[in-house]
């Protein structure tokens, strides 16, 4: 009678097919009273928004409670990871339709901890929702970028594959959704005024520095989500884990956080050999001269390139 949605970012109520759909909006600010009273069948049911202010009272208990865990978090934290040198902009009507800097850099990061081809991520897994500004990036600001852990897998897929899953990554362009595809180790153009699934053409797709090839096989690191076929990427459902990555399943956070780590224990006298071991890392890095720390500067390299006439192979 009554379907109830999670990880919402709107706040919606409505009635479809004599049931209610339920939104109950994000980060704590909303939540949703649903009263259900039953006899032998549903006899009544009434949803009722509520919107979390001061003006309810807080439960002392609760609050000594979490105000335990909340201490021990805080502290881990406001743990430093990085140095932006500049605002990164995580807001949804950015990522979940374009590139960005902050998904270019993401994907370049896997394809360098997973050795494979290509990357595919989806913008939608980036919840964030806000600009991060110039100076510290802490724990807690990645916890907001990526607040569940995101199994990273990789898979031996066709480069006709290739090409269906560039399709559906922008297949709802302009607008906003979380299906948008970020990407590393490829560069393509699409012609966004053509219908959806004849966007993106073979001779439009660079995977490293060659033209895409239908019948090649390719490593894709993806998410295990996309890997299961969620948002419309059923193409990949029976594409097979890389046989040497069989049985080890990578996380998101995991390598995120490692590559952090690097950066910490690298100066300023040791960036122009990272930036040889880590080539496709180098344009989001740069050096602060006065301490020789790291920043980061998440850059874009025009690799999503939406055009209304296709270019030619050359200008790829």
């Amino acid at each position: 009678n009554v379907l109830s949605i999670g990880l919402d970012n709107l706040i919606l109520m409505v009635m479809a097919n004599g049931k209610y759909i339920v939104k109950s909006g994000t980060d704590f600010r909303s939540l949703s009273k649903i009263n259900l009273q039953f006899t032998k069948d549903l006899k009544e049911q009434t949803i009722q928004e509520v919107n979390v202010t001061s003006q309810i009272k807080e439960d002392p208990i609760l609050k000594s409670i979490l105000k335990e865990y909340s201490d021990t978090m805080e502290r881990e934290s406001d743990k430093q990871l990085v140095i932006l040198s500049e605002l990164v902009d995580a807001r949804i009507n950015m990522l979940w339709r374009a590139e960005t800097g902050l998904g270019s850099w993401l994907c370049d990061v896997v394809l360098s901890a997973t050795a494979a081809d290509l990357v595919l991520l989806n913008a939608g897994m980036l919840k964030a929702n806000r600009v991060f500004p110039a100076g510290p990036f802490t724990q807690q600001h990645l916890a907001a970028l990526l607040p569940i852990d995101r199994g990273i897998v990789v898979l031996n897929v066709t480069g006709q594959t290739v090409l269906e899953m560039l399709e559906n990554a922008v297949s709802s362009y302009p607008e906003l959704d979380g299906r948008f595809g970020l990407v590393a180790g490829v560069r393509f153009s699409f012609n966004p005024r053509a219908r959806a699934g004849h966007r993106v053409s073979p001779d439009q797709v660079r995977v490293g520095a060659a033209r895409l090839e239908l019948h090649r096989y390719y490593k894709l690191a993806t998410r295990v989500y996309l890997h299961r076929g969620h948002d419309d990427y059923t193409m990949l459902r029976e594409a097979p884990i890389f046989e040497e990555d069989a049985g080890f399943c990578f996380t998101l956070q995991m390598i995120v956080q490692s590559y952090f780590e690097t950066l910490q224990k690298i100066s300023n006298h040791w960036l122009k050999f990272f930036h040889l071991k880590t080539p496709l890392l180098q344009h989001h890095l740069c050096p602060f001269e006065e301490t020789g720390l790291i920043m980061l500067s998440p850059k874009t390299d025009k690799r999503i390139n939406p055009c209304d006439e296709e270019r030619t192979s050359t200008e790829l």
